[in-house]
């Protein structure tokens, strides 16, 4: 059947469009999410807020550890 992103992202791509274009050279590349658990923690956490939300001024104790386990690799 057919699948549709249940929220608009179309504004969202054309100010990344815009900003890139800002840039002498750029990278865009997937990254699975199991290999950044910092993006994927942030971004679950984003949907629980219906606005734009500054959550934490230090990052929560939680995120702290994925933090290291990046830099850890």
């Amino acid at each position: 059947g057919l699948w549709r992103v249940p929220w608009n992202i179309s504004l969202i791509i054309a100010d990344i469009k815009r900003l890139l274009l800002e840039l002498e050279d750029y990278t865009i590349s997937h990254i699975f999410r199991e290999a950044n658990m910092v993006a994927d923690y942030v971004a679950k956490q984003g949907h629980n807020y219906p606005t734009l939300t500054r959550w934490f001024e230090s990052p929560t104790p939680e995120l702290s550890v994925l933090i290291r386990k990046d830099e850890l690799g």
